[in-house]
């Protein structure tokens, strides 16, 4: 595994998987975060839902998807995907 310009690189398959969780971790990390965030503002079950929740799986499987085809991926900044 490589980095260009902070972006992993995956140089063999067996990267896949170690990537994928990192993957995985970084976004219910960001979820939980947002969503305990968005909680104390009252904002409601919906909202969050569809500013926070559908947003970073949405992301997340788009990543997993570009990692089963060998292309660059980012595996942190899933709160630019949150509609806050």
């Amino acid at each position: 595994m490589s980095k260009e310009k902070g972006v992993i690189i995956i140089d063999q398959k067996a990267d896949k998987e170690d990537i994928c969780k990192k993957i995985a971790v970084n976004a219910l990390t960001t979820m939980t975060d947002t969503l305990v965030e968005m909680e104390q503002l009252h904002l409601s079950e919906k909202e969050m839902m569809n500013k926070c929740v559908w947003p970073i799986l949405n992301e997340a499987a788009k990543r997993f998807k570009d990692v089963q085809n060998d292309k660059e991926v980012e595996m942190n900044n899933f709160i630019y995907v949150v509609g806050k």
